[in-house]
């Protein structure tokens, strides 16, 4: 999200928090949508709301056993550690979604269930590596690049920082919503963002680029962030701007249309599930 919250050097709680996410704007949610700007709509930041079925991609799992689902999974993800093509993409990143999705965005996951996270995603990159070499498809770079783009709604993170915000919301009378990573490729863009019902949101805009020794890595460093402050008749009260601090880079381990799994300089994991692009101001 990342507010996008799962990449980024440790400067202060607040801050370090808003350059992961990813993830992660709310872009297209409940019947009332609006563009963008200083507020956001309320169909889009409920916490409630943004969960069971994905409101921009349908990715959304569906509530079942962990521990069932943690059995049948290692199955899963042993079978294709020895045949990364015999079990398809699709296959192991519903299995991946149906595991993470009863975790509340990662507030509710062990210390296993983040390692067996860790596990199906890895998984989930050598099938997705393994059918494109079978397909003779492009290369990785170009596939990354191409697709890199777009809204990216947190659906699940390790990182301390943004679930202690999401957590912790109350304490700022109010509650978190949802947590963005907004990413324009071409335009060298990231915005990490947590949307806080009715109208409020912490942001933490970055530039973003290549790295040259690693296409499928992304350097950021913060240039502005922001807390926006409204009020529930989407009247805007004011903008708290905060010095930006920090820098960092993470790893697209696996991406596709629909999702995408990154892994930061910190160790931390962000799943996160692509919306169309809408930039916020």
């Amino acid at each position: 999200m990342s507010a996008s919250v799962v990449v980024g050097m440790r400067s202060s709680t607040l801050m370090s928090s808003s350059s992961s996410l990813s993830g992660g704007g709310g872009v297209v949610a409940g019947k009332k949508q609006r563009q963008f700007g200083p507020l956001l709509s309320s169909s889009s930041l409920g916490l409630k709301r943004s969960w069971g079925p994905s409101v921009c991609g349908g990715l959304g799992g569906v509530g079942v056993s962990r521990r069932r689902l943690r059995a049948s999974s290692s199955s899963s993800s042993s079978r294709s550690s020895s045949s990364s093509s015999s079990v398809s993409t699709s296959t192991l990143k519903s299995e991946l979604l149906d595991f993470i999705t009863p975790l509340s965005r990662g507030l509710d996951a062990s210390s296993e269930d983040v390692m067996f996270i860790r596990g199906m995603i890895s998984s989930l990159a050598e099938a997705q590596q393994a059918q494109r070499s079978s397909e003779d498809s492009s290369s990785s770079s170009s596939s990354s690049q191409a697709s890199l783009t777009g809204s990216w709604k947190l659906t699940f993170t390790s990182e301390q920082e943004t679930l202690f915000i999401l957590k912790n919301a109350a304490l700022f009378g109010t509650e978190a919503g949802d947590v963005w990573q907004v990413i324009d490729d071409d335009a060298n863009l990231l915005q990490n963002v947590i949307t806080f019902p009715p109208a409020g949101r912490f942001q933490v805009n970055s530039s973003l680029q290549t790295d040259e020794s690693k296409s499928i890595r992304r350097n950021f460093k913060f240039n502005q962030a922001k807390l926006v402050v409204g009020d529930a008749d989407w009247n805007h009260v004011r903008t708290i701007p905060f010095p930006p601090y920090g820098q960092g880079w993470f790893d697209n381990v696996y991406l596709d249309e629909d999702l995408r799994c990154a892994e930061d300089s910190r160790g931390d994991v962000l799943v996160v599930q692509r919306c169309p692009l809408r930039l916020f101001e």
